[in-house]
């Protein structure tokens, strides 16, 4: 099993500043409430493929850590958890023990399209929160 640990705060310090980029640049021009969680997640999803034909690799790749890292603070704040890092995902979410990959999953969305949406990602947490619950008790 891969070690989990907290973020360093260089790390935490980065995505911070990611997740108001996108809040500064992305959400205020859209003009999408940038605490309206599950909203602005879906406008994301939707910018994402907006972009997938435009994004060269080294954008695609700077791109999808941005918006993975809102996509992040998005889950932390809607659906509870922390920040981690994991040393074989990189930097995730842990959930009371659900692990959640959201710079990976933009990133997949970015490269693969609807079939790795970052919505339906952060739509689905809530379901796989309650089915581990049930295989605990």
């Amino acid at each position: 099993m891969s070690e989990i640990t907290p973020l360093p705060d260089e790390i935490a310090t980065a995505v911070q500043g990611n997740v108001q980029l996108v809040r500064d640049e992305l959400l205020k021009q859209a003009g999408v409430a940038q605490d309206d969680w599950p909203s602005a997640v879906m406008y994301l999803s939707g910018f994402l493929d907006r972009q997938r034909e435009h994004a060269d690799a080294s954008n695609a790749s700077r791109l999808a850590q941005t918006i993975g890292c809102y996509l992040g603070e998005a889950i932390v704040r809607h659906y509870g958890g922390r920040w981690m890092l994991n040393e074989a995902n990189g930097v995730g979410i842990d959930i009371d023990g659900l692990h959640a990959f959201p710079l990976n999953k933009a990133a997949k969305h970015l490269q693969n399209g609807s079939e790795d949406n970052i919505n339906s990602f952060f739509s689905v947490i809530p379901k796989l929160l309650e089915q581990r619950k049930e295989r605990k008790q």
